[in-house]
C-alpha cells in the first residue's frame, strides 16, 4: 500500500526552494530512491514550502527520513530548515485524473 508523505518549512519559499534544490536534493534524491521514493512536489506558500512525498510503503519512507537527516547534519548542514507539522497518510484509492 502506497504512504504520502506531507510536511511544512517556514521561511521565505524562494530561499528555501534554492536551498532545497542546491543542497538538500543531491543528498537525499539517492537516499529517496533506494528506500521507495514514488513522487516528490514542492509547493511554494505563503510563509514557505509545503511538500508532498509518495513511497511505496511506510517503512521505506520513514528509513529514508531517518537517512536523510543523518546524511544533512553529517555533511554540516545542521542549519538547515527543519520541516513542521509532518504527517502521514496511507492512501486507499489512487487514480489518474
Amino acid at each position: 500500500m502506497a504512504f504520502v508523505t506531507t510536511f511544512r518549512i517556514d521561511g521565505d519559499p524562494d530561499e528555501l526552494l534554492k536551498f532545497k534544490n542546491e543542497v538538500l536534493d543531491p543528498v537525499i534524491e539517492p537516499i529517496a530512491r533506494e528506500n521507495g521514493a514514488i513522487e516528490h512536489i514542492a509547493c511554494k506558500g505563503d510563509g514557505g514550502l509545503v511538500i508532498f512525498n509518495l513511497w511505496e510503503t511506510l517503512e521505506g519512507s520513514e528509513k529514508a527520513a531517518d537517512a536523510a537527516r543523518d546524511a544533512i547534519q553529517g555533511g554540516g548542514h545542521e542549519n538547515a530548515p527543519r520541516p513542521t507539522g509532518w504527517q502521514s497518510y496511507e492512501i486507499v484509492q489512487r487514480e489518474v485524473i
